[in-house]
């Protein structure tokens, strides 16, 4: 699923998306929690913590927007759900393996870099490609090719 943080395209597997939620205009704060965990939401009467990406990316901080929207991500081997704040949700994509490559070793050695698994190619006729990030909260970017 392919979204946008500040401009940028990026995504997620499809198999870790549960849903995609408009973002509700009250996040209740958690003290003490990392700068990247916005807070809690009550989401199907569960407690669901909120990511905003544009934190952990190191970002700055977006207006909320209409289009802002959450989704739902299952992370790690125990499934557990995860709220990843999201400017604008644009499709799902179909991506062959082949199509899929390990992060390059120079950028992977980067720890800022560390939740990017693989990059992805998509190139087409417009000659943009995307890399992507197989895990939640990290995702793929698009770029145009030099």
């Amino acid at each position: 699923m392919s979204f946008e943080v500040a401009g940028q395209e990026y995504a997620l597997p499809i198999h870790s998306v549960r849903e995609i939620v408009q973002l509700p205009e009250t996040v209740t704060r958690v003290p003490k929690a990392p700068g990247s965990v916005m807070g809690v939401i009550a989401l199907r009467d569960r407690l669901l913590p909120v990511v905003s990406l544009r934190h952990l990316f190191g970002l700055a901080a977006g207006q909320v927007a209409d289009h802002n929207r959450v989704a739902v991500v299952s992370v790690g081997p125990a499934g557990l759900l995860v709220g990843v704040v999201l400017d604008k949700v644009n499709e799902v994509l179909r991506v062959r393996r082949s199509g899929i490559d390990a992060m390059p070793p120079m950028l992977a050695a980067d720890s800022s870099l560390a939740e990017i698994t693989a990059i992805c190619r998509l190139d087409g006729a417009s000659g943009w490609s995307r890399s992507c990030r197989p895990r939640p909260c990290s995702t793929p970017a698009r770029s145009r090719r030099p």
